[in-house]
């Protein structure tokens, strides 16, 4: 709407700017070009001009127009152009036009001269086509997506080779003649992509989903799966909000993205060849959105339990520098790297040399899905058709795989900085709590380590129950005050680890076939 009329007729004064406003908003909530159009002829009249100067008429106007605008109970005040103009938001020249002609139907995108036309009969035909694949829900995007992918090898237009062997004409009456008309379609009733899932569904929820007589069991089994997805995700929002509004907290995800092989690129001898791993564990801060990568290859460490404590060490240790007091991990549930004494005892030892509270909540299986996915994302596209031949270009490749915002920090990791969390978890209480009860530890869905009490962990099964506790160093013992003294960590690796002999020969022979360039043989 813009502004009023300034005229001699007044008519700014006819209307306040709220009832000019509610006008404008009429007009255009109709959401439909024919009935404003009507609108407007409404309150618009036409008629012959009352006299006439010359006799010479070619050029002048024959007609009069006189603008009106709706007011109290079916009413019209007369108005100026301007007036009327600028409450409705049209042109002059639209407005012209609407009463020249007569209404009818708004033939804009209505081009009805097509050779081919899309029929219902061909819609029906490529949508039940589609529906014929199996596809899988993304995990790279947030819940409020309902974006679904199929397989990896599928593109339209092997959807569409495969919809033309798959077309019955006994059943259907119409085909698609082109390519063309089947990704319209397509495009238009479905939101689809090709894109292979970082993970696959969940199971209990498939299961479920493909029972069509559950019992009463499996209903509340069900349900209590639904519930802890859902508190899970509400409680990993709140630590995200919190660590948004408070400097001190730090929010964060971290996980391995799967494996970035070397050489890499879409050379077809590449796919018959044994090939170098890189590992990339990252930590996606969810108060900044910034992401800490920690890369490295099998030749100097492996991917388990001490390399993701040790990973872990380096990051509380970087962010206490940067005023963190207490940190919130969540991660999904892999025992062998993430929920484990390990990485538990490694939070024991951070709390005590850096002074911090730790907490640690793993997301409800199956539904895994984070933040830091969009990480690895971002790595994958911008890895497509790439050529990628050791792991240094890999991590170059991550630092500048991000198009907008801060880049990725890439930490590029040494044998000499793993260090050897498992040695020190020997000789310690893991399985009786406080109540005298065993710990299952790979039940457990919370951990939480406070600054000022180290020697103990506080757990949860569920993260809506109540906490119980486990005292990992028995008070006055010999471990106690070796954790309460200054501690050294030991190399987890003795030095660069080798890699399985046949992948060697396969490294070399790609050398030696000229796949890998002459600048690249030193390393391997």
């Amino acid at each position: 709407m813009k502004s009023p009329c300034w005229c001699r007729l007044k008519c700014f004064e006819a209307f306040t700017e709220e009832e000019r406003s509610n006008l404008f908003k009429k007009i255009w909530a109709l959401g439909d070009r024919n009935k404003q159009w009507e609108y407007m002829i409404k309150y618009t009249k036409k008629q012959p001009k009352k006299r006439q100067t010359t006799e010479v008429t070619l050029h002048n106007r024959q007609f009069t127009f006189f603008y009106f605008l709706p007011f109290g109970d079916n009413q019209a005040k007369k108005v100026c152009q301007t007036m009327f103009l600028n409450t409705i938001a049209v042109g002059e020249r639209m407005e012209k036009y609407d009463l020249s002609t007569s209404v009818d139907i708004d033939k804009r995108g209505r081009y009805d001269h097509k050779k081919t036309k899309i029929t219902e009969d061909v819609t029906k035909s490529i949508c039940d086509h589609v529906k014929a694949f199996a596809s899988v829900e993304s995990h790279y995007i947030r819940k409020r997506s309902h974006k679904l992918y199929l397989e990896q090898g599928l593109s339209f237009s092997r959807m569409y080779k495969l919809y033309c062997e798959w077309f019955d004409p006994n059943v259907y009456a119409a085909k698609a003649q082109t390519l063309r008309q089947y990704r319209d379609v397509v495009n238009f009733n479905f939101n689809l992509g090709f894109y292979k899932p970082k993970k696959d569904c969940c199971d209990v929820c498939h299961t479920f989903q493909n029972n069509p007589f559950p019992n009463e069991q499996e209903k509340t089994e069900f349900m209590l799966h639904q519930k802890r997805k859902k508190t899970a995700r509400n409680l990993k929002n709140k630590d995200k909000e919190d660590a948004t509004l408070n400097s001190n907290i730090l929010a964060a995800t971290f996980d391995f993205q799967k494996v970035l092989p070397s050489p890499h690129g879409e050379v077809s001898i590449l796919y018959y060849k044994r090939k170098l791993s890189t590992y990339n564990f990252t930590v996606f801060n969810m108060g900044t959105k910034d992401a800490t990568c920690y890369m490295w290859h099998e030749g100097i460490a492996n991917r388990g339990a001490n390399e993701v404590a040790s990973c872990l060490y380096d990051f509380i240790k970087e962010h206490k520098r940067k005023g963190i007091t207490e940190f919130r991990f969540w991660s999904d549930n892999c025992s062998g790297q993430n929920r484990n004494r390990i990485v538990f005892f490694l939070y024991l030892l951070a709390a005590k040399e850096f002074d911090v509270t730790i907490i640690h909540r793993f997301l409800e299986k199956g539904h895994t899905q984070n933040e830091g996915d969009s990480v690895h994302s971002v790595i994958e596209r911008a890895s497509e058709r790439r050529l990628i031949y050791v792991p240094d270009e890999w991590y170059c490749l991550v630092r500048w795989a991000k198009s907008s915002g801060n880049s990725y920090v890439v930490q590029e990791m040494e044998t000499k900085i793993f260090f050897d969390f498992k040695s020190l978890i020997a000789n310690k209480n893991w399985v009786k709590s406080v109540s005298n009860e065993k710990v299952r530890w790979t039940a457990i869905r919370e951990v939480r380590v406070a600054a000022n009490v180290y020697d103990r962990i506080e757990f949860r099964y569920d993260l809506d129950a109540e906490s119980q506790t486990i005292v990992v160093l028995r008070t006055n013992t010999r471990n106690k005050q070796r954790l309460v003294s200054n501690f050294d960590l030991k190399p987890a690796y003795n030095g660069p680890l080798s890699i399985q002999n046949v992948k060697y020969k396969d490294l070399v022979s790609l050398c030696e076939a000229g796949i890998i360039p002459v600048r690249y043989h030193i390393f391997f």
